[in-house]
C-alpha cells in the first residue's frame, strides 16, 4: 500500500479515488483485500481481457496492479497492453519474466527513452521466498510429473 499511496499522491488523488485495474480475475478477493488497504476503487471482474483489448472495452484506470498468469503468451501480452497504455503498472510475477525476449526489448526501450521518459523500473522484492497460492476451485488439479 506505501508505493500506491505515493502514486496517488503524486497523480493529485486520494487514495480512494485512485483506479486500480487488475484484468486478472481469480475469485475476486483482490477488490476486498485493496479496499482494506484504502484502495476501493478496484475494477476486477470475471472478464476475458484479450476480448476487452481487442474491443477496445478495458476501464478507465490510474495503474494497473495484477498477478498474472505466467504460462502461454500471457506475460507478453500484458506487457504490450502495459507499455501502449503508458500508465504506471505493478505487476507480481516470477523472475524467469526478466529473460523474456518481450521484456528485454521493454528495457531496451526504456533505456532509448521511448517509453516512460526514460524512467527506469524499479523492483521489489520480499525478504523470504514468496508462496504462492490459489484460492479453491480456481486452477485444475495437477499431478506430478505431468
Amino acid at each position: 500500500a506505501p508505493v500506491l499511496r505515493q502514486l496517488a499522491k503524486r497523480l493529485q488523488k486520494e487514495p480512494h479515488e485512485l483506479a486500480i485495474y487488475d484484468p486478472y480475475y481469480c475469485n475476486g478477493s483482490v477488490k476486498a483485500h485493496l479496499a482494506r488497504r484504502g484502495f476501493p476503487n478496484v475494477y476486477n471482474r470475471n472478464q476475458d481481457f484479450y476480448k476487452m483489448i481487442a474491443e477496445n472495452k478495458c476501464p478507465e484506470f490510474d495503474v494497473v496492479v495484477t498477478n498474472p498468469p505466467y504460462s502461454a503468451d500471457h506475460i507478453d501480452r500484458l506487457l504490450a497492453f502495459l507499455l501502449a497504455s503508458g500508465k504506471p503498472w505493478f505487476a507480481l510475477v516470477p523472475n524467469f519474466v526478466y529473460t523474456k525476449g518481450c521484456y528485454k526489448q521493454f528495457l531496451s526501450n526504456v533505456q532509448r527513452g521511448e517509453v516512460y521518459d526514460g524512467r527506469e523500473p524499479f523492483y521489489i522484492t520480499p525478504a523470504h521466498r514468496y508462496q504462492f497460492w490459489s484460492p479453491d476451485g480456481t486452477r485444475e488439479e495437477r499431478k506430478a510429473g505431468k
